[in-house]
């Protein structure tokens, strides 16, 4: 998509009101990005395993912030969008890890004590 965002732009401005055609395309950007995070959010549900959850959505948010700033998206979505989603991905490192390595610490305590 962002490789035709000079085509796009051109058919905002000769199909919708002059305004900006770079703010309607930033957008409509936005609101793929947001629709996105939904699914993925339900999609890392389907996992049982609360770690699972986490390490799905921090790698699937990190591709997409990832690809995201090797592209024209970068500037549609802009550094603010950009720095929010690596942290989010942050977040959802740490509470993978939080998560995994009770799993560990519990499992292992359990077994010294029996």
């Amino acid at each position: 998509m962002y490789s035709y965002q000079a085509t796009l732009k051109q058919l905002f401005q000769e199909f919708g009101p002059g305004d900006g055609a770079s703010s309607q395309l930033a957008s409509i950007t936005m609101r793929i990005m947001q629709a996105l995070q939904r699914n993925l959010d339900v999609k890392s549900k389907m996992y049982k395993d609360t770690a699972l959850q986490y390490l799905f959505l921090m790698n699937n948010i990190h591709y997409i912030v990832k690809s995201a700033r090797r592209s024209e998206a970068k500037d549609l979505l802009g550094d603010d969008w950009i720095q929010r989603h690596r942290r989010i991905v942050q977040q959802n490192a740490n509470q993978y890890r939080r998560v995994a390595w009770s799993k560990v610490c519990s499992y292992k305590l359990y077994n010294i004590e029996h």
